[in-house]
């Protein structure tokens, strides 16, 4: 803490990390209630992306189901879905993003490519 308070730019960076988890938190709790199941999976693919600076998401379709509060038969049908149009290429415990604009249009957040 006294490292925060000796360092205004630390305490810059601390507030902005609170701020854009809040955001996130706040537009993930609202799209469980708002938002279709293809919509939420579609952001979180592209958000896992960002985060890991990878094309590919290396998660089991039962973390993709629990991080989305769903079954997994429910994720294997979306990502099934996602790849029978070339969105996505599956692999054991991965997701490759193989169309980024595709993705970011089906998660709602057109313009993004």
């Amino acid at each position: 803490m006294q490292a925060v308070q000796d360092s205004p730019a630390l305490a810059q960076a601390v507030l902005e990390l609170l701020c854009t988890h809040i955001r996130w938190t706040h537009r993930m709790l609202a799209s469980r209630h708002l938002d279709h199941l293809s919509q939420r999976l579609a952001r979180l693919l592209l958000d896992q992306t960002q985060l890991a600076g990878d094309c590919v998401v290396k998660l089991t379709q039962a973390d993709l189901a629990d991080m989305l509060g769903v079954t997994r038969q429910s994720i294997n049908f979306e990502l099934r879905t996602l790849a029978d149009a070339a969105v996505v290429a599956l692999g054991r415990n991965r997701v490759e993003i193989r169309d980024f604009a595709s993705l970011a249009r089906q998660a709602g957040q057109v313009g993004l490519s």
